[in-house]
């Protein structure tokens, strides 16, 4: 049974329907859900105070949006049970480094088939996670 489901978004046209998906399998299995939106960042701007702080401007909005997604997901769970995150670096990666966090024990990823730049049967990020996940993926079409 899945008790900790995380939900990865990433803006595209799909995301509504991602997050829905993520709400009703978190409360059809009681579960805690955390949504995460990773700004896509190229390791060379990581290392970049100026241009990090460039980018400031992008996360406190993204901040803002997944608040609004917290609230609007807050009617229909527990708040105690819901969790966003907005972190910079690769979303491949990052989904994956979360998932394994023994603090978070994420035992289900929620994504959309296909993100925002993509047409394709399965999208880069979501094949990477199909295949090296630690745990179960559901993939929204």
């Amino acid at each position: 049974m899945h008790k900790h489901i995380l939900v990865a978004i990433d803006g595209s046209a799909m995301e509504g329907k991602v997050i829905a998906n993520a709400v009703e399998e978190a409360k059809l299995k009681q579960a805690s859900l955390t949504v995460v939106r990773i700004l896509d960042t190229p390791s060379y701007l990581l290392n970049s105070p100026r241009l990090m702080k460039m980018m400031e401007g992008t996360r406190k909005y993204l901040i803002e949006e997944l608040a609004n997604i917290k609230q609007d997901i807050a009617q229909t769970l527990p708040e105690e049970n819901l969790s966003v995150i907005v972190s910079y670096g690769n979303p491949k990666q990052q989904i994956i480094a979360f998932a394994k966090e023994p603090e978070r024990a994420i035992d289900l990823i929620v994504i959309g088939a296909t993100g925002e730049s993509e047409e394709t049967l399965a999208g880069s990020t979501t094949t990477y996670l199909i295949n090296r996940a630690p745990c179960d993926v559901l993939v929204v079409r």
